[in-house]
C-alpha cells in the first residue's frame, strides 16, 4: 500500500543556465555554432597607436579615421573604409582590402600609427533546430545550484542595476520583459547596429536604428535568465534594467567589428554590466574584441562572456569574447542531486515506510490518497529486460495500482531502464523501479515517448523497492 503526500522540498536545480523556458520559441535550438576566423576575406581592423590616435583628430580634438586612409594611400594597399572606432577607449578602424596579399597586411603593420592589426571574423547567429512535438520537459530553478536565490534572499533583485545585453536584440513585448520598450520599461533603451535585413554576403550594407527589437529569439532567452518578471520563472537579477544592443540581423551572421562597436557603445552609454553570450570558437586573449574587453573591464565595467558550446571538442575552444583579461567567463551548471518527493508504504501488518522517488520529468506525480502496490508473482531476481509473460489479470493491472519492479540487471539491458518494455505498455499507468543495492537516487531517463506508456515512471532506492 502506497500512501502519497506533499513533496519533499526539492534538494537541488536541475537545469543549465542556458534552460530558461522565457523565451517561448517552441522548435528553437539554442546550439551556436561559431565559426573561427576568416571572415570576409578581405576585412582587417586596425587599432591606432598613440602618435596615430594623436594625429588622426578632428579640429575639436574627436577622435576621427580619414586621415588613417591618407596614410595607407601612400602604401601599395587599396582600402575601402568600413566601420570607424572613434572611442577614447580603442581608436581605430575596419577595412577590406582589395588588393589582399602577405605584403599588403604587413605595409600596414608598419605604419607608425598602427598599433596592431587583426583580421576579422563571423560570428554566426543561433540556428533553429526542430526539437519535435514531445511532451513538457520540466526544467527546474538553477537558482538553487547557483545559490541567486540566496543572494536573492538579501535583497540583491538588479535594482538600478544596468545591464547591456549584446545579441540577437530582445523582444520586449514579451509580458515577463516588461511589454513595452523605452524609458521606465524594463528594456530601457538600446541599438539596433545592423538591421533586420542585414546580411553578412553584404557586410557593409547596414540598416542601422533605436530599435532592437529581437527577430532570432536568442536575445530574449538571454534577457529572460538576466532579468525575468515572471514569479515562477524569475530571471537572477529580475528588477534590473536592461539596454539590448542588437548586432544581428534575422539571420545569418555578423562580422567582429560590429560586435565590437557593440561594446564600445554599451560601455560609453554607462552600463553597469556589460554581457554577450556569443563569440567564435578563438582560445587566444589577443582577438580584437577581445582586446576591447580587457579595456573596458580596465575602467571598471563588468563584464560576463559565454565560455561556448564547443569544450567537448578539446583545449583553447572558450570563445573569443570570454578569453578578455579581467571579464568572467560563464558556462553552464548541472545539478548534483535530485528532487525527491515521499510517499508513505504500509504493509500489511501495519508498518510502515517512508519512500523517497526520483520521477522521469524531476516533477511530483499528480496523485494523492492510498493505492495498492503491484508486485508480479514471480521470484525477486526477475526483471523485465527478460522475455516473460505479463504479470498482471486479463486487461492489465488496475490503472490507480502502482507496479514494483527491479532495474533491469540482465545482460540484455545492464544500464537501462526498461520504460519502453512492450509487455508493459498498455498494461499499467504507475511503475516504481528500484536500483541495484548500494547505487544513490538516480534520474530515470524515458527514451521515448508514447501515449501508452506508463504516465508515472520514478527510481526508488534498491532498500525500498525490496521492503
Amino acid at each position: 500500500m502506497v500512501c502519497f503526500s506533499s513533496p519533499l522540498s526539492v534538494l537541488a536545480a536541475v537545469l543549465a543556465l542556458s534552460g530558461s523556458a522565457l523565451a517561448q520559441l517552441e522548435g528553437t535550438g539554442l546550439d551556436r555554432t561559431n565559426v573561427t576566423f576568416p571572415g570576409p576575406k578581405t576585412r582587417y581592423v586596425v587599432e591606432f597607436s598613440e602618435a596615430g590616435s594623436a594625429k588622426f583628430r578632428k579640429r575639436d580634438g574627436t577622435p576621427d579615421t580619414e586621415e588613417f586612409y591618407e596614410a595607407v594611400k601612400l602604401t601599395n594597399v587599396t582600402a575601402v573604409p568600413a566601420l570607424n572606432f572613434t572611442s577614447e577607449l580603442f581608436h581605430g578602424a575596419s577595412f577590406d582590402v582589395l588588393n589582399e596579399t602577405a605584403q599588403s597586411i604587413e605595409e600596414i603593420e608598419t605604419l607608425n600609427v598602427v598599433k596592431k592589426v587583426w583580421p576579422v571574423g563571423i560570428v554566426y547567429a543561433p540556428k533553429p533546430e526542430d526539437t519535435g512535438k514531445g511532451p513538457d520537459v520540466y526544467k527546474w530553478d538553477p537558482h538553487v545550484l547557483t545559490r541567486v536565490n540566496d543572494a536573492q534572499k538579501l535583497g540583491y533583485d538588479g535594482s538600478d542595476v544596468i545591464i547591456a545585453v549584446i545579441d540577437s536584440g530582445i523582444d520586449y513585448t514579451h509580458p515577463d520583459l516588461g511589454g513595452q520598450f523605452g524609458a521606465g520599461f524594463k528594456v530601457e533603451s538600446g541599438w539596433d547596429f545592423v538591421g533586420d535585413a542585414y546580411s553578412v554576403d553584404e557586410p557593409n550594407v547596414l540598416y542601422p536604428d533605436d530599435d532592437p527589437k529581437d527577430c532570432l529569439g536568442h536575445g530574449t532567452h538571454v534577457a529572460g535568465i538576466i532579468a525575468s518578471g515572471n514569479k515562477d520563472l524569475p530571471g537572477v537579477a529580475p528588477n534590473a534594467r536592461l539596454r539590448a544592443y542588437k548586432v544581428f540581423g534575422c539571420g545569418d551572421g555578423v562580422t567582429l567589428d560590429v560586435i565590437g562597436q557593440a561594446f564600445l557603445k554599451a560601455f560609453e552609454d554607462g552600463a553597469d554590466i556589460i554581457t554577450a553570450s556569443l563569440g567564435s570558437d578563438n582560445g587566444f586573449t589577443e582577438d580584437m574584441v577581445a582586446s576591447i574587453i580587457t579595456k573596458i573591464t580596465e575602467q571598471g565595467t563588468f563584464v560576463s562572456a559565454a565560455a561556448g558550446n564547443s569544450g567537448i571538442r578539446g583545449p583553447f575552444l572558450t570563445s573569443n569574447l570570454a578569453n578578455a583579461y579581467g571579464s568572467l567567463t560563464v558556462g553552464s551548471v548541472q545539478h548534483t542531486q535530485k528532487p525527491v518527493y515521499k510517499v508513505v508504504a504500509k504493509s500489511s501488518s501495519g508498518a510502515s515506510r517512508d519512500i523517497y522517488y526520483v520521477s522521469d520529468n524531476q516533477v511530483q506525480w499528480d496523485r494523492s490518497g492510498t493505492y495498492k502496490a503491484y508486485l508480479p508473482p514471480v521470484g525477486r531476481d526477475w526483471d523485465v529486460c527478460w522475455e516473460w509473460d505479463v504479470p498482471a489479470p486479463a486487461g492489465g493491472i488496475p490503472e490507480n495500482d502502482i507496479l514494483v519492479l527491479p532495474r533491469g540487471n540482465s545482460f540484455v539491458c545492464p544500464d537501462m531502464w526498461q520504460l519502453m518494455d512492450s509487455v508493459l505498455i498498455g498494461q499499467v499507468k504507475w511503475v516504481f523501479y528500484y536500483n541495484y543495492p548500494n547505487i544513490s537516487y538516480e534520474h530515470p531517463e524515458r527514451a521515448v515517448y508514447r501515449d501508452d506508456q506508463p504516465i508515472g515512471f520514478a527510481a526508488i532506492n534498491y532498500e525500498d523497492g525490496i521492503y
